[in-house]
């Protein structure tokens, strides 16, 4: 009897432990989310927040600008708002997203060359920021790329 009351208290205490960790496991979205956090202002501006710069303090799906479908985001939608800031290099590992658009915000910098890695975008609208320097090839070839507008770039972009 001692032994079987034994084998169900750790049995339990593996189960709880398996929860807490797995509660706490990084995703790849979590990550993407996050570095969009970390390289910009939202954090001001639209009320989204990661600890430790990793993972999502709330769920992003309630965040401002962000729709999802089955717990995955989507979509990130971000316009004319005090944004500033750039697009991280890990913005891809949002591989369900199919749908970006910030425009009329303060981003700066350059389209990271890794955007062809990600999620098969559909839409992607980057227009009227002060973003620099060249579209990635690769991501204009994407043949899921239905529509893209990158107008009113700060310098001649050439792809």
């Amino acid at each position: 009897m001692t032994i079987l009351i034994a084998d169900m208290l750790i049995t339990l205490l593996l189960c709880f432990l398996g929860r807490l960790i797995t509660s706490n496991a990084q995703s790849a979205e979590d990550l993407g989310i996050c570095a969009l956090v970390a390289s910009t202002n939202i954090e001001q501006v639209g009320n989204w927040s990661c600890s430790n710069m990793s993972i999502p303090i709330s769920d992003p799906c309630r965040w401002y600008g962000v729709t999802c479908s089955t717990s995955t985001i989507r979509q990130i939608e971000l316009i004319n708002i005090a944004l500033v800031g750039t697009l991280p290099d890990t913005l891809y590992e949002l591989q369900n997203l199919y749908y970006l658009k910030i425009q009329g915000t303060s981003l700066y910098g350059s389209i990271p060359t890794t955007m062809d890695q990600g999620p098969p975008l559909v839409y992607l609208y980057l227009d009227f920021n002060s973003l620099t320097g060249s579209i990635p090839i690769e991501l204009g070839l994407q043949s899921e790329l239905k529509y893209r507008i990158w107008q009113y770039f700060k310098s001649i972009i050439t792809c």
